[in-house]
């Protein structure tokens, strides 16, 4: 039995407008973690592979 909350829609208006708040959020979370990142791998030194010891088991 769904309790009801003073302030709260009753039906799915208000949870579809929650969900599409929700939604905007991460996806601004997204976009500024995507630039991070960006910026993140700009910053690393360029490193070539270079060959190691062998490991012998």
């Amino acid at each position: 039995m769904p309790v009801e909350v003073p302030g709260q829609v009753v039906g799915g208006l208000g949870d579809q407008h929650d969900h599409d708040q929700v939604v905007e959020q991460f996806e601004r979370a997204d976009h500024a973690l995507a630039r991070l990142l960006a910026m993140g791998a700009r910053r690393l030194p360029r490193l070539t592979a270079q060959p190691g010891p062998l490991l012998v088991s």
